[in-house]
């Protein structure tokens, strides 16, 4: 038997008397309030799986092992993955339970309370040229301080394609400082507006400042 079928024999086993013992799920959550709009991370930990062969896997079966769930095991022995979720409602939303099937035993979660609130207007400060030509290349930057953890999406359009993007994001304090830089090649002649419609994934209290440019 190679190290590999022996590595999941013997996971499967430990499995299968975990499954019958004391293992739980437990959810747990990045924040407990957020502003409405804004993505929450839902860590799912799997606890109880005890086996002295899993805390003294060598290089290659830490790799094989780190596929079953991606965070893989912590030193007491959970197994944990996560998942990520925007709730639509103000005030309390709540998270789960969440369920795994181990082998014959369906394992269910704790819930978990989020209370949104309708946050106070920040701005996304946009840049880029007044003015191009068909074909051209542009950068559009954005930045942005906020208490919203998010991802901004630039769109595609009549007059855009979207070509490579970058973001960086920093945290101090629980305030979010976040840039991005779009490059885009311009399609079509005319006038394009850069209005909120165009960007993706933002809270609803991020106002953007508007620009424009003329496409010749």
């Amino acid at each position: 038997m190679n190290n590999l079928t022996t590595f999941f024999a013997l996971f499967l086993f430990t499995l299968s008397s975990c499954a019958q013992n004391n293992v739980k799920l437990t959810a747990t959550s990045s924040k407990d309030t957020i502003a409405l709009g804004e993505t929450v991370i839902i860590g799912l930990h799997l606890e109880g799986i005890k086996a002295d062969f899993l805390s003294q896997q060598d290089a290659d079966k830490q790799s094989i092992f780190d596929n079953f769930f991606s965070d893989g095991p912590s030193k007491a022995n959970a197994f944990g993955t996560q998942i990520r979720v925007t709730p639509k409602e103000l005030g309390k939303n709540t998270l789960g339970p969440y369920q795994i099937q181990l082998l014959d035993k369906e394992i269910v979660s704790n819930i978990v309370s989020i209370h949104v609130i309708k946050q106070e207007p920040e701005m996304l400060y946009v840049k880029m040229p007044q003015t191009g030509k068909v074909g051209d290349k542009i950068t559009i930057s954005t930045s942005c301080q906020s208490t919203a953890n998010f991802t901004i999406g630039l769109k595609e359009n009549d007059f855009i394609k979207r070509g490579s993007q970058s973001h960086n994001t920093s945290i101090t304090n629980g305030n979010y400082s976040r840039k991005a830089e779009f490059t885009v090649t311009l399609l079509k002649k005319g006038r394009f507006e850069l209005t909120r419609d165009q960007f993706s994934d933002l809270p609803e209290h991020i106002i953007v400042e508007e620009t424009s440019i003329e496409i010749n």
